[in-house]
């Protein structure tokens, strides 16, 4: 009878049945990097929607990885006369370590679930 819960149970949990159940909460510091996407995903059209999620993650930061240099490089010459203020230039430094690790940590799920992900 034990063995049959224990089984049962990783059924529930790690099996084939575990794609219909709704997913755990991962708390609020993965829920920060990840957003809303499930870190363990068994079907395919699953992992087809976290790599999709992966790519657009990506390329909506692109456009802010260029966008906040080119803001600091105007500002320092408009605004700041030559000079970079610290809290602007940690500002970009702390969003740049948000970034790579977001990135990161969704590349290695993607790993994990089996994708063909290429490193950056």
């Amino acid at each position: 009878m034990t063995e049959e819960l224990s089984r049962a149970r990783y059924t529930l949990s790690e099996g084939d049945a575990a794609t219909y159940l709704p997913c755990k909460s991962h708390g609020s510091f993965l829920r920060m990097f990840l957003g809303p996407i499930n870190v363990r995903a068994n079907r395919k059209d699953v992992q087809l929607k976290v790599k999709e999620e992966y790519y657009s993650f990506r390329d909506r930061t692109a456009y802010m990885f260029l966008f906040f240099p080119l803001l600091l490089l105007v500002l320092r010459s408009q605004i700041w006369g030559g000079c970079f203020p610290a809290l602007p230039v940690q500002l970009y430094q702390a969003w740049l370590l948000f970034l790579y690790t977001a990135l990161g940590l969704r590349e290695n799920i993607l790993r994990v679930n089996g994708s063909d992900i290429r490193p950056w």
